[in-house]
Order: structure tokens, then C-alpha cells, then sequence
């Protein structure tokens, strides 16, 4: 048997193939059992899990605890060190030494050969502690020792679908005014402080959530969590500044009416989800941010940013447990109080809409089903339908509309997921004499992966593609910070890199198949945007 600290954590098998590879090559068998193995031995035998026991005897890959250089081989291994748990495996010993990181608990998995000899051991690249501070706040922090910055971000688990509508937009206008001044600093004197330690300092708002973030170098973080306390904690909300970022917010609203491609997109969710929050654009309209006023933005920002709401994710060169400490210091004294949100989900709508626009040269078109939202599994084959369908420059619909016939210069598909409900969109942006082809063709792929499984040699690159993009995009801090913040907000715990790379795949041509029938199947929404000249698509042609 396993000791009772490892039996409850793995199911399934694990294992590295008979001859792995040169020492020190990443070992993606065994990452389920340990993150990041490292090959020690070019022969590793296999070995192989499941609940409660030991299904295969034979050495694995286990690792050290974070900051360990090195493992000195024991002489004796369960007097290696207190808190050694050990358990014989037949041709070798498995143990666990118990640490602390950061003021939290953890474990180390080591593997012994005979006559003690260390088997298999390896350093982790990374370390994902989750605590709840006795404030209620959330805290996740990422180690990443190799790099020398750090990202750290206050993120709001409210974003604009859970304002009122007469509030619409009031989200992001609160996003503008934190930098406006605080009770301690003013505008220009948060600016200097991030310029001065270089700096990076951003902040957006979605549909579900919003965030403040800076990227400093590892030495800079406790300014960093300074400044994002105080202006988290301490907006001045000062009406002058208000009259000046209305009209800042203004422009920015003019600036979506003179992007076509954001612009067709707003015109689609408000048709897709009429009369929900989440059909409304983040910005808001010109009507209701005008009419804000101190009094306003200051309540809704006490029934918003309070500890149960808040969630602090930092990533890169740190220790959870200082993190933790300038958290609780600049956090601390936040108030609790009750959230009252509306979470009722959408009911998506079929619909045409056509907006005319004479100045525009193409003719913009949005068209988009219901997908899969964070709760559901389905979402990764939907990521692989994604790929296949549009989100690639292999994908079908940039292959045979672009490229096979130059019928327009973009056309692709992306997937949108919120906590419940979800879109897939196709954009294509084209001439007015193009769109029944476009639209055509459009539906002729979709009724494809509807009535034929997706080739072989065709979901391998999907599922690569995935993968690959996923690894890339994950590579700096800031992405690794946005990573786990996002889990953290829809799943409540850390989805790993590992769990997500086997969901993506394990997804099956036949799933696919099967997610196309039912999301085509579905409500469709037609948004066309440019210099129509009174054209109207045939809405028999909308039904495919």
C-alpha cells in the first residue's frame, strides 16, 4: 500500500517508457504523479497508481521540495531526515519528506533503490499555494524561481453583466477612477512610482470579473502590493477628475463605433442574449456613464470590493509567505459585506441584424451559436471544434473562403465561455457582392463537422495546435498570473497545465461530431455591419 498522504491524491496509472531518454529530460509520463519530473536514470520502470494501492512495482519519478538543490544519496533511508514516511515498493522505497513552504504544509516525494541509493528525484519548476486569509480574501501565488519579475493582480469577481441596467458600464468607470487618485497618492504621483521602479501597471474590465495588475522586478514587489492596496482600498473618486474620465470613456465608446470588428461583435452579443447583462457592452452607453455621479460610484464600489470578492494572484519570483504578509498588511482591514449579484443565466436568441454604415468599405459579418460554459467538460472539445473550424490558419474556413478563393482578407472562429453560458462566433470580414458565398461556404463547414468525424491526421494538428499555444502563451508572468487567477474565479482551484493538456487530448472524433449537432443545432445570430445598400440576407440561408 501507499502511505495514506499519497493514496487519496492519484487514480488512474502513471508511467515513463523503458528507455526515456537522456538524464535530465522532462518525463510527461510521470507528471501526474509528480509535476515536472526529471529523467535521473535513462531506464525507468514503470509505475502505476490508482486509488489506494500500488497496481505495478517499480521505481518512479518523484521530486524535491522547492528551493532543494540537490539530494544527497541515504545511507539509511527512513532516518534520512524526520517526518520520512516510507513504504517498500519491492525494488524500491518510496517515502515522504514533510516541509513547510511559505507557512504551508507540503510534501516530497522521494524514490529509493537498494542499499539506499536515490533513484529518481527532481526540482519543481513551479508552485501553486492557495490560502484563504482570515479576512476571507484569496490569495494564489505561483513560484517561479528561474525568472527575476513578479505579476501580481487585485482581482474583482464581479464584472459589468452583474450591474444594474441603469448602472450599465459602471464597472469600467470605476476601473478609470482608481488611478485618479487616492487619499494618499495623487495620479501623478502613482505613475511616478511605477516609472521609477520600471514598472508595468494595467487594469481591464470583462464580463465577469475585473482586474488591476503590475509587473515589477522581484526586489519591487512590496511597492508593488503598496500601491495596489491603496488604490484598491483608498479611491478618492474626485468629481473633477469624473468630469474629465467621462470624457476619456466617451471617446473610448467612440472608438468601438469606428472599429468594425469590435463594433459587429457588440451588435452580435445584444442580439444573442437580448435583455441580459451579458449582452450589454462593458463600457456602457454614453447615457449612463454621464449620469454617474461621487455618490453613485462610491456605493456600488463599497458593495463591491469587499474581502469574500477579492482575489490577490501574484506569479514569479516569490515566496507565498511574504506575498501573504504584504497582502494581510495592505488588505487587512477591508469590510465585509453582503453581495446581492444576479447570476441568472442568459437564454440565447436567433436573430438577423444588419446595420448600415456608408463610410465603411467591407461588409463585416458576425455569426455565432451557443457554446459550452466553464462548468462544462465539453468546453475542450469545443476548443478542439474551435480549431478545426476557424481558429487556426490550417482551419477549414481560412483554408477554403481565404485562401482557396480570396473571398475575404479575415475570416476566422473563436470561442466565448462564461460561468453559464457560452458562444461560438465565425467573423469574416468581405465585400458586399461576397457575403452569400462567404455565408454559404460558412454553413457548408459547419454542416460538415455535423455529418462526418474529423480525419485523423486533422484532429491530431487540432489538439497539437491547442497545446502548443496553450504552452507558449503561459511562458511570462503575467500570463501565469491571469492563468491561475481565471481558474481560481470559475473552478475554485488550480486546473493544471497537466489535468488541461490530458482533457484536450482525450477529446475523441466522434465528441466532436456529436458538440457540432448540438451547438449548430442551436439558436443562430446573424450580425452584418458596413455599407449594405439595402442588402438582406436570404434567412432561409441562415438556416442552412
Amino acid at each position: 500500500m501507499l502511505t495514506e498522504a499519497i493514496a487519496p491524491h492519484w487514480a488512474g496509472h502513471d508511467g515513463v517508457d523503458e528507455d526515456a531518454g537522456e538524464q535530465g529530460h522532462p518525463v510527461g509520463g510521470a507528471q501526474r504523479l509528480v509535476p515536472w519530473g526529471v529523467l535521473v536514470e535513462r531506464r525507468q520502470p514503470r509505475l502505476r497508481l490508482r486509488e489506494g494501492g500500488v497496481k505495478q512495482r517499480g521505481p518512479a519519478v518523484a521530486r524535491l521540495a522547492e528551493g532543494a538543490e540537490r539530494l544527497e544519496r541515504p545511507r539509511n533511508p527512513p532516518q534520512y531526515r524526520p517526518g520520512v514516511r516510507q513504504v517498500d515498493l519491492g525494488v524500491a522505497a518510496m517515502g515522504l519528506v514533510v516541509g513547510r513552504h511559505g507557512g504551508v504544509e507540503c510534501s516530497t516525494a522521494l524514490v529509493w533503490g537498494p542499499e539506499g541509493r536515490v533513484l529518481a528525484f527532481a526540482r519543481p519548476k513551479t508552485m501553486i499555494i492557495r490560502e484563504i486569509l482570515p479576512s476571507g480574501l484569496t490569495l494564489v501565488s505561483e513560484a517561479m524561481p528561474h525568472v527575476r519579475s513578479v505579476a501580481i493582480g487585485v482581482w474583482l469577481k464581479r464584472g459589468s453583466r452583474h450591474e444594474p441596467a441603469e448602472q450599465a458600464g459602471i464597472s469600467h468607470f470605476i476601473e478609470h477612477m482608481v488611478f485618479k487618485g487616492t487619499r494618499h497618492r495623487s495620479a501623478e504621483q502613482i505613475a511616478s512610482e511605477v516609472d521609477s521602479i520600471g514598472g508595468h501597471m494595467d487594469a481591464f474590465t470583462a464580463k465577469e470579473f475585473a482586474s488591476f495588475h503590475l509587473k515589477v522586478l522581484d526586489e519591487h514587489l512590496p511597492l508593488a502590493v503598496d500601491i495596489l492596496g491603496d488604490i484598491v482600498r483608498n479611491p478618492l473618486f474626485d468629481a473633477a477628475e469624473m468630469t474629465k474620465e467621462k470624457k476619456v470613456i466617451f471617446e473610448e465608446i467612440n472608438m468601438v463605433e469606428d472599429t468594425p470588428d469590435d463594433l459587429v461583435m457588440e451588435l452580435f452579443v445584444e442580439a444573442f442574449w437580448p435583455g441580459h447583462p451579458l449582452g450589454r457592452p462593458i463600457l456602457g452607453t454614453k447615457e449612463s456613464v454621464g449620469r454617474f455621479d461621487r455618490e453613485e460610484l462610491a456605493g456600488f464600489f463599497r458593495g463591491a470590493y469587499h474581502p469574500s470578492n477579492l482575489l490577490v494572484a501574484a506569479a514569479g519570483r516569490l515566496e507565498h509567505g511574504a506575498v501573504r504578509d504584504l497582502v494581510e498588511r495592505h488588505f487587512g482591514s477591508l469590510p465585509e459585506v453582503p453581495d446581492g449579484r444576479d447570476a441568472s443565466p442568459p437564454r440565447p436568441a436567433a436573430g438577423l441584424v444588419t446595420r448600415s454604415k456608408q463610410e465603411l468599405e467591407q461588409v463585416h459579418l458576425c455569426l455565432g451559436v451557443p457554446a459550452y460554459s466553464q462548468a462544462q467538460d465539453e468546453r475542450y472539445t469545443a476548443h478542439v471544434l474551435n480549431t478545426v473550424l476557424g481558429g487556426s490558419l490550417s482551419s477549414r474556413l481560412f483554408q477554403n473562403i481565404r485562401e482557396k478563393r480570396g473571398l475575404a482578407y479575415a475570416i476566422s472562429s473563436g470561442l466565448a465561455s462564461y460561468s453559464d453560458a457560452g458562444s461560438l462566433t465565425i467573423y469574416a470580414g468581405t465585400g458586399l457582392d461576397s457575403i452569400d458565398p462567404v455565408l454559404r461556404l460558412t454553413l457548408v463547414e459547419l454542416r460538415r463537422l455535423q455529418d462526418e468525424p474529423v480525419p485523423a491526421d486533422e484532429l491530431r494538428r487540432a489538439k497539437d495546435h491547442l497545446k502548443g499555444s496553450l504552452m507558449l502563451a503561459l511562458e511570462s508572468t503575467s500570463s501565469r498570473m491571469n492563468h491561475i487567477a481565471r481558474h481560481e474565479i470559475y473552478h475554485g482551484r488550480q486546473v493544471g497545465l497537466d489535468e488541461i493538456l490530458e482533457r484536450i487530448e482525450g477529446v475523441e472524433a466522434d465528441a466532436v461530431q456529436r458538440i457540432a449537432v448540438e451547438m449548430f443545432e442551436g439558436p443562430r445570430t446573424l450580425t452584418l455591419l458596413g455599407n449594405l445598400q439595402g442588402y438582406r440576407p436570404d434567412e432561409a440561408l441562415l438556416r442552412g
